[in-house]
């Protein structure tokens, strides 16, 4: 069995991240090869590191770390090999249990021996199927500490990051299985920061692959804004189809590095795939166009995280019904809830505010999430609720962001810039309601300046702020460059 274990190493190695097999429930405790024991900690510790997350060493480095020789090609999908992999650990575990059974059996009778069965049964169930669905307390320590280590090393992250420093401090990333719903008034900006959110940062900055879900717009909408946000462009003129000779070069340059590098994928097959992937699509009328459509999508794409766009214009499977009534949307959060853990994956989705939200000014009830339209569904099923405005200030547009409700903390509003697809960068901190009316009263005097994207800077800064302030500036490009490989 210690090859099937150098397989499941090379596979990931092959995939280029550690994150799927993760999600699958692989633990070290499935590790019998000292080699693929230490290869599987560096492989977590590596994708945990600020700058390279979710991906993978070199061969050469993880060689040289662990000594342990990799195979070049694997025929067998991730899950048939974690499967081998969980089977191989209850086959050791149940020849163990037997031996200890009868010596408990002849040495104190048949009342321990049981008792002693029924632990190793339980163990052996935890072990069957993914531990999003079930964990026992003696698995969840090693894996809680596991946890904290990495995401000590990591800088405090250990899911998927957000974009913005405040949002990563308080939460730690995106954690699988849960449920993020982002609303907002009409034309408030939702699908840009869910676009943002779910699909480009984590792309760019997580090495993930991304399922979009895309209700509201066609695919090739949704593409068109993704891919200028990837170049850093203008988006009107990449609409007008306006750009200089200078930027659709850059343009250019870019995209098809990016497109080599999805057709090196297709030429050379799963088994040698460069993780990282974007795939976008409209749910399947077949399948009813609910949860049952995405489950498919998810099966067959094997993603990290979903983005659906229009959570309200989903069919709730349960029903056959697609009415935007409240019980409808209670129906089809839920089921997204349930999705989300079954597969271990975040899922975000974007909904509408209700009449009073569109009433409601910028600052007021920033608390407060009775303005989400369709009843209160989608918030009680949430891990985290993010309501996102668009404000109008002398130094531009700027989208005003609070989080009224979070499960497992507390994140201040903040405001970021929206000037598409150019910067979404964070402007400020910390922001009270009054604080938001003056600054939609602010004089254009320059003491606001943009920042980029990076994470790393934006932790250390907003880790020392206490009182409302801009964000220090940092140099930035209208374009992104990229190299040969198509890193940004």
């Amino acid at each position: 069995m210690r090859d099937l274990e150098v397989k499941l190493i090379s596979k990931i190695m092959l995939d280029g991240s550690p994150r799927k097999a993760k999600s699958l429930g692989v633990g070290l405790e499935y590790f019998t090869n000292p080699k693929c024991a230490l290869a599987w900690k560096k492989l977590l510790e590596y994708g945990s590191m600020p700058g390279q997350m979710g991906e993978v060493p070199t061969k050469r480095q993880l060689t040289k770390h662990t000594g342990l020789e990799l195979l070049d090609y694997v025929d067998e999908s991730m899950m048939d090999l974690v499967k081998e992999l969980r089977d191989d650990y209850s086959t050791r575990t149940l020849r163990k249990c037997v031996i200890e059974v009868d010596d408990l059996l002849r040495a104190y009778g048949p009342e321990l021996a049981l008792e002693h069965l029924n632990s190793i049964a339980k163990e052996l169930n935890s072990g069957l199927i993914p531990d999003s669905n079930r964990l026992d307390l003696a698995d969840a320590i090693p894996r809680f500490k596991e946890s904290y280590e990495l995401m000590q090393k990591g800088n405090g992250i250990n899911g998927i990051p957000f974009p913005w420093a405040p949002m990563n401090d308080g939460t730690g990333g995106m954690a699988p299985g849960t449920f993020n719903v982002i609303y907002g008034p009409s034309k408030s900006g939702k699908t840009w920061m869910g676009l943002e959110v779910g699909v480009v940062h984590p792309f760019e900055r997580a090495n993930a692959r991304t399922l979009v879900v895309s209700n509201e717009m066609p695919n090739e909408q949704i593409y068109r804004r993704v891919l200028a946000r990837m170049c850093r462009l203008d988006y009107g003129q990449v609409v007008r189809a306006a750009l200089d000779e200078d930027g659709r070069a850059q343009m250019y340059e870019h995209l098809n590095s990016i497109h080599q590098e999805q057709i090196d994928e297709l030429k050379q097959g799963l088994n040698h795939q460069r993780y990282r992937a974007i795939r976008c699509v409209k749910p399947s009328s077949a399948l009813g166009g609910g949860c049952n459509a995405i489950r498919s999508e998810i099966e067959a794409f094997q993603p990290d995280l979903v983005f659906i766009d229009g959570v309200y214009l989903m069919t709730d499977d349960r029903t056959k019904t697609r009415d935007m009534s409240w019980r409808t949307i209670a129906n089809i959060t839920q089921d997204l809830k349930m999705l989300a853990t079954r597969y271990n994956l975040p899922i975000i989705g974007t909904t509408q505010s209700n009449r009073e939200g569109v009433k409601r000014k910028p600052g007021e009830d920033m608390d407060s999430y009775d303005d989400v339209g369709f009843g209160l569904g989608a918030i009680q099923d949430a891990d985290m609720v993010m309501r996102v405005q668009k404000i109008e200030t002398n130094q531009g547009e700027k989208v005003l962001v609070t989080l009224p409700a979070m499960r497992e903390s507390k994140v201040d509003s903040f405001t970021v810039n929206f000037v598409p697809v150019v910067d979404f960068g964070l402007h400020q901190i910390n922001l009270t309601r009054d604080q938001v009316k003056t600054l939609m009263n602010l004089a254009d005097n320059g003491s606001v300046a943009q920042v980029s994207n990076n994470i790393q800077p934006e932790q250390k800064e907003y880790r020392r702020r206490r009182q409302p302030q801009p964000v220090q500036a940092t140099p930035s490009l209208p374009t992104l460059p990229c190299n040969t490989d198509g890193e940004i």
